[in-house]
């Protein structure tokens, strides 16, 4: 478990860069398996200019010309998020080694692309359920492995990801104390 510290503040964030040469490599290696165009939508409120989720969709569409990327505008105050297939939200930037695990979603929104098997028991459908993440944490990149496919083996699961650092206010109105976090409806682990 990582403890989130509430020092953070995601303005500290800009002073980083969004992509490394490595993530856009990762990025680059998977471009031949994406065999047909696959369709991503970056949700993002009005008053966001280019927030880190739409510049991040811009590197994946630039590197993956296959990508069909459609932006969409949403009310005032809500978090910007990718939505890959059905079932995959991510208001969270993955980098390195996580980077690797979220690109394989993109593979598996391609037609005919083969989710892995699940180790878990799928939940009561249909279910939503949200994964808190941060960068720093030692931990997430297991539950990101274990949970990922779940959002492309039934319409009826939404796996949202968020970045519990940089949607404070979120994690604060989910009690979110250390990551990773999942909630599926009103239970969490």
């Amino acid at each position: 478990m990582f403890k989130l510290s509430r020092a953070f503040h995601p303005k500290s964030l800009a002073a980083r860069p969004l992509m490394m040469s490595q993530d856009h490599d990762r990025i680059l290696t998977i471009a031949p398996l994406i065999s047909r165009p696959t369709t991503v939508r970056c949700y993002r409120p009005a008053e966001e200019q280019e927030g880190a989720v739409a510049r991040f969709a811009q590197a994946l569409k630039a590197a993956l010309p296959q990508l069909d990327l459609r932006h969409e505008t949403l009310t005032t105050g809500q978090m910007s998020y990718l939505e890959i297939g059905e079932g995959l939200r991510s208001a969270w930037v993955p980098k390195g080694a996580k980077l690797s695990l979220f690109l394989k979603t993109l593979v598996w929104a391609s037609v005919g692309a083969a989710v892995p098997a699940i180790s878990i028991d799928p939940p009561k459908l249909p279910a939503a359920i949200r994964l808190y993440l941060a960068d720093a944490c030692p931990h997430c990149h297991q539950v990101l492995e274990m949970l990922l496919p779940l959002a492309f083996v039934d319409p009826r699961i939404r796996l949202t990801l968020i970045d519990a650092q940089v949607h404070a206010a979120q994690s604060e109105k989910d009690a979110i104390r250390s990551v990773p976090t999942t909630i599926l409806d009103d239970f969490r682990w």
